[in-house]
């Protein structure tokens, strides 16, 4: 799950030598800070459009480095365009909750014409719960689900 930037990216030579970001799964790359506070850290997108996971009104085109002061409290990370997230409750405190209850699902510059399916597990083994597909029709973001999910939001 979690691996370095040139497995997903093998077409950009810039990702052959980058050691301190990864990406985790195919939708989430995490560029961890190594420099003091206050102090400029500079990490690296891949082509494509990249959304800011913690502040989703922050959009950057890639291919490009970026440099920024980032807080002590915090960690870029950024989500690819296309993906889709399954989030559970906030402030569950515990990995064991039901996937299937309260899921948050959350859509990142989908393109129209490429439904993306989500496998929901239970939480027990390698068993699914049920599916989410996401649409791009027309503009709207179409959510349909199979299986007993409960989803309660789609952003």
């Amino acid at each position: 799950m979690q691996r370095a930037m040139f497995l997903e990216f093998p077409e950009d030579p810039t990702t052959h030598h980058l050691d301190r970001q990864f990406m985790l799964g195919p939708a989430l790359l995490v560029a961890p800070v190594f420099v003091p506070e206050g102090e400029e850290s500079e990490y690296y997108l891949p082509k494509g459009l990249w959304t800011s996971f913690f502040y989703p009104d922050r959009t950057i085109e890639g291919p490009q480095w970026v440099r920024e002061v980032v807080p002590l409290n915090e960690i870029p990370v950024w989500v690819r365009q296309g993906s889709v997230l399954c989030l559970g409750p906030e402030n569950q405190g515990r990995p064991d909750y039901d996937y299937t209850k309260g899921l948050e699902v959350r859509v990142y510059n989908l393109p129209e014409g490429q439904p993306v399916l989500v496998e929901v597990p239970t939480g027990a083994g390698m068993n699914i719960a049920g599916t989410i597909k996401v649409e791009n029709k027309e503009g709207n973001i179409v959510t349909t689900t199979d299986g007993d999910l409960q989803v309660v939001q789609t952003v």
